[in-house]
């Protein structure tokens, strides 16, 4: 037997391997696939029920905006966190403030327009009435 045909076995062998291992797809490993960020959410903050003719003073937190669309109600400063919305004295119960082009992805709150809610734009307590006793019972 000469060497040559000793080494055809390992030859063709090698061969084999190569084909098979260059020709299949190799996976991928899992720190080379795209890393994607985790969505930001942010949220408006401020009162949900403002009096007719007074103002609001709303916040943004979790992200930044570059600016804000506000359905009913005259903006009269805002920045990229913070907007202060008058809201009329007549014409609307409901305004929307949005965020436009925020970095978090968006966000909103609805504003309730009515008398009965406090001046500085918190949500009064609620009024609560004493019920009549019942005839025949004493306090």
């Amino acid at each position: 037997m000469t060497t040559l045909s000793l080494l055809r076995p390992s030859l063709a062998l090698a061969a084999s391997i190569f084909f098979l291992t260059a020709g299949s797809p190799r996976p991928r490993p899992a720190h080379d696939a795209k890393k994607t960020k985790p969505c930001k959410t942010c949220v408006i903050n401020g009162p949900t029920c403002v009096a007719p003719g007074n103002a609001g003073i709303f916040t943004l937190s979790g992200g930044t905006t570059a600016g804000w669309t506000v359905s009913c109600g005259t903006v009269i400063r805002s920045n990229s966190t913070m907007i202060t919305v008058v809201f009329p004295s007549s014409g609307c119960t409901l305004s929307d403030i949005e965020t436009a082009g925020a970095t978090c992805g968006g966000a909103d709150i609805q504003v309730h327009i009515m008398a009965g809610c406090a001046v500085s734009g918190e949500t009064p307590a609620p009024v609560t009435k004493e019920k009549p006793a019942s005839p025949g019972t004493t306090h």
